[in-house]
């Protein structure tokens, strides 16, 4: 018999061992370093991470069942966008290979689905590496490819605190014009009650959300919305403007990281100086901050052939690894009616699904 329910505590051991070996599944990656199980159960306590874990309990010769035992797992956590709304992202899902291709899998998307309604979520965001066999899965559960896709998603990334602060390092050796001609607004979501009072600031000027955390210990920071503009407003017709989305989402394998997304609007104004400058600012405020990724769209448009993506040629100025080219990153979302199909599927009957636990 199989069940899917809740992570508890009792399970993240496990669920750690698990994940493990899927980062060792991935063969070729090149992280700094795992997270100890320790670090992983605080990711957990501290309200950072969710879970589902998928148990199997074999049923004796006289009807009765041994204890269950995890056999797979689901770990995600909430997360925004302005194009999309509130949604969950998806950071592990993992079944043991002796019980795949039995629609387990399908069985705990259904379940992940039905936690998006109860919550109104409006998509779940995953990730996953091109020519793996569950790229056939997520296509068949109605998953959109948006880097096969328009917008055609680039995973641009900088894993680990030593290559964290090598990129940093490096933006500070490059002169950046950019760096004095540039004002921001910092506009955090679930903040629109008071936006009216905030202000345009310099570039490098400290942000007004900062709280710096305690060192080695993680905290929440909310995601915001930044504006950038050249100084002179006031000249509409030539002016320069950018929007882009930082949030933190985080990896089972290397903890916090911040997200740079949905990029609107003139992105040449991201010049190297400009992208050290904001990671420079989301260090102080989490100084455990494991790494950085940016959702660059690469959907070249005839009029802009010659300056195809300055955001990703600002970045490789800076040594940051294309994710999507060199390990096959590819980002996918199921949007609200899919997440309203898959809810409404029917589980096997060797199958049962338990309400949420509270995690204490």
């Amino acid at each position: 018999m199989f069940h899917v329910r809740q992570i508890t505590p009792d399970d993240l051991p496990e669920a750690h061992r698990l994940t493990v070996n899927l980062y060792y599944y991935h063969s070729g990656l090149r992280y700094e370093s795992l997270l100890t199980e320790a670090e992983f159960v605080d990711l957990f306590e501290l309200g950072y991470l969710n879970g589902l874990v998928l148990t199997y309990a074999e049923t004796q010769e006289h009807g009765t069942a041994k204890k269950a035992k995890p056999i797979g797992c689901m770990i995600y956590h909430s997360t925004v966008s302005n194009v999309r709304g509130k949604g969950i992202y998806l950071d592990q899902f993992i079944i043991l290979e002796e019980f795949r291709r039995r629609g387990l899998g399908q069985t705990m998307m259904t379940r992940l689905c039905q936690i998006c309604q109860e919550n109104r979520d409006k998509f779940i965001q995953l990730i996953f590496r091109k020519g793996l066999p569950v790229e056939k899965l997520y296509t068949r559960l109605g998953f959109e490819n948006c880097t096969m896709l328009p917008p055609r998603l680039h995973e641009l990334q900088v894993i680990g605190k030593t290559e964290l602060k090598k990129m940093i390092d490096k933006g500070a050796t490059l002169e950046d014009t950019r760096l004095d001609s540039l004002v921001k607004l910092i506009i955090p979501f679930g903040a629109s009650e008071n936006c009216k009072s905030r202000t345009w600031t310099a570039l490098n000027d400290a942000n007004p959300e900062c709280h710096c955390c305690q060192q080695n210990k993680l905290c929440h920071l909310r995601a915001q919305n930044i504006i950038l503009a050249e100084k002179k407003l006031e000249r509409s017709d030539v002016s320069k403007m950018c929007t882009f989305v930082e949030k933190t989402i985080v990896c089972s394998w290397g903890g916090p990281l911040v997200t740079f997304s949905d990029f609107v609007g003139d992105k040449s104004l991201l010049s190297p100086g400009v992208l050290c400058s904001r990671l420079r600012c989301w260090s102080t405020m989490h100084p455990n901050l494991g790494g950085a990724v940016w959702e660059v769209p690469c959907e070249v448009n005839n009029k802009d052939k010659q300056n195809a993506c300055p955001l990703i040629c600002s970045l490789k100025q800076l040594n940051v690894i294309d994710g999507t080219i060199h390990e096959g990153w590819n980002n996918c979302y199921l949007d609200e009616a899919g997440i309203r199909r898959m809810s409404e599927l029917s589980i096997p009957e060797n199958t049962t699904l338990f309400d949420k636990i509270s995690f204490d």
